[in-house]
């Protein structure tokens, strides 16, 4: 069943824009013709920012705290055991947020625990791209390049950048040998057998060529 909706969907929305698409346009309308879902912890971040962001601020005096939008602190109670890091101060202190954002927005291990260029007080600029895996607990398959277009202009667009401080041979190797320090000693092994084996049949030739001699005279 959900094979066959799925070839409806792509039927009606897309192939009668089409007259026979090449395989790659296909591939491209699967794989990029809808949004991609927000995470479970970007639903929750989204829904918990909208309610905070309704509820009034009170303008006693004895009640100020102090709200830091760069640091992303407040001296309020509720902040401390709110499980996104938010409070009312905080998010009623930023300005409106891009819709791309909440698909943006990661779950942070360090402080700041909420990061994000859109995350800046209200009336000044989007702050400058920030790593969306720095500060973060991932999965490892994390790419050199996640974004940051900057990188990209002029040139020779990404075949001229450059990784800082990256060796991909020399970290290879490194992990090999880590992972599989027996597989190092026995590759060492065998190229000693094959040079013994070779100086071996050497010496061998060398006899056959004196006895050829000896044989001549």
């Amino acid at each position: 069943m959900n094979v066959e909706n799925f070839w409806k969907q792509l039927k009606h929305g897309f192939l009668h824009n089409h007259l026979r698409p090449r395989l790659d346009l296909l591939l491209f309308a699967d794989g990029y013709r809808r949004s991609k879902p927000l995470t479970p912890f970007q639903k929750q971040f989204k829904t918990a920012w909208i309610t905070l962001s309704k509820l009034p601020i009170s303008d006693d005096a004895d009640r100020k705290y102090i709200t830091c939008v760069e640091k992303w602190t407040c001296t309020c109670k509720a902040y401390p055991y709110h499980p996104c890091h938010l409070c009312k101060h905080l998010v009623q202190a930023v300005g409106p947020l891009p819709a791309k954002f909440w698909g943006q927005v990661i779950c942070r291990r360090t402080v700041p625990l909420c990061r994000h260029p859109a995350l800046v007080a209200k009336n000044q600029e989007m702050g400058k791209y920030v790593e969306p895996t720095d500060g973060s607990i991932t999965d490892g398959d994390d790419h050199a390049w996640s974004g940051d277009h900057a990188v990209l202009e002029g040139g020779g667009g990404w075949r001229d950048f450059d990784f800082p401080g990256s060796d991909d041979t020399k970290d290879e190797r490194e992990v090999h040998h880590h992972f599989f320090p027996s597989a190092d000693a026995h590759e060492s092994d065998e190229e000693e057998e094959v040079e013994e084996k070779s100086q071996q049949l050497l010496n061998l030739a060398d006899d056959l060529e004196r006895a050829a001699e000896i044989l001549r005279a």
